[in-house]
């Protein structure tokens, strides 16, 4: 797993470079099919191609300068990770997102841009969360920055498999993504979550939208992992994609963000991934009502 501190940066990605950098070993079933490529895989391969083309679209000279920007440290990259500190800033921001939800014809309710909005969302709440621990603060810095210059496609788990919801997570502890071991490398996460775009994408963001009451403490947490990471697995959903004919279904069969349930087979996240964990009172508030304010500004664009 790379460290979000010292991996070379690589800046805005292109369609070829996304599509190798789905090739990394992950382990994604279909119809109860281990998938071996999910670049080649009849399932996958139209929807890894759109993605390519919009990725394409970051260093096409008529959209170049529209996505990207020159960072800090002279490397183009994506707009889409930018935290706006200016209204000249929010609009050139607008102007990114605006050519995604174009471009996927608004079918793609999760595309990379979304996710890349929480990130920034989590960057905006970095005060917050060093108060919790003081190293919250400056891991969520760094992974923006780390996500930012390697152009992150990122995907994200927020709800629990739906099972028996009269059952409080306390209830029913391994349906739900949790902290069961903390070592001096990383805590040890184990549980399940439901991910859109999960098979297409680098990593995966968790960030739990349910209200945890005080004895719910090692639910409470965000962090963020490769998706090949080892002990994470990904069970699909019946595709769009493979068994309807494309001229009957011409924006389905392209733009299938394919819905998963990832599985946590006791997966070590590193401390340095770690951005909150065991404060349930701010994983109630901070999430809602400001982690996802760009995420929403997103979402309105489609």
């Amino acid at each position: 797993m790379a460290s979000t501190q010292s991996a070379t940066a690589t800046g805005a990605m292109d369609g070829a470079g996304y599509l190798e950098s789905l090739r990394d070993g992950r382990e994604v079933w279909v119809n109860g099919e281990k998938v071996q490529d999910v670049t080649t895989h009849p399932c996958f391969a139209s929807v890894a191609k759109e993605i390519a083309r919009l990725y394409d679209l970051q260093h096409d000279p008529a959209t170049r300068d529209t996505m990207t920007y020159e960072d800090e440290d002279g490397l183009r990259v994506s707009y889409s990770y930018l935290p706006p500190k200016s209204p000249e800033e929010l609009l050139a921001r607008r102007r990114n997102t605006e050519i995604w939800a174009r471009e996927s014809y608004g079918m793609m309710g999760r595309f990379p841009d979304f996710c890349a909005a929480m990130i920034v969302g989590m960057y905006d709440v970095r005060a917050e969360l060093a108060e919790i621990n003081p190293i919250f603060g400056p891991n969520i810095e760094n992974y923006l920055r780390y996500a930012r210059q390697h152009d992150l496609s990122l995907s994200h788990g927020l709800h629990d498999p739906a099972m028996d919801k009269s059952k409080r997570p306390e209830q029913d502890p391994d349906r739900c993504v949790r902290i069961v071991e903390e070592r001096d490398n990383g805590i040890v996460v184990r549980g399940a979550r439901f991910v859109t775009l999960g098979p297409l994408t680098n990593e995966v963001v968790i960030a739990p939208t349910q209200v945890f009451n005080e004895r719910e403490a090692e639910f409470a947490l965000w962090f963020a992992v490769p998706v090949a990471t080892p002990g994470v697995k990904q069970i699909c959903r019946e595709p769009f994609t493979r068994y309807r004919n494309p001229e009957d279904h011409p924006v389905s069969t392209r733009f299938d963000e394919q819905d998963v349930m990832v599985i946590f087979d006791d997966v070590l996240v590193p401390w340095e991934r770690v951005f909150l964990a065991r404060d349930p009172e701010a994983a109630n508030t901070l999430f809602r009502q400001r982690v996802m304010s760009w995420a929403s500004y997103a979402s309105a664009l489609q």
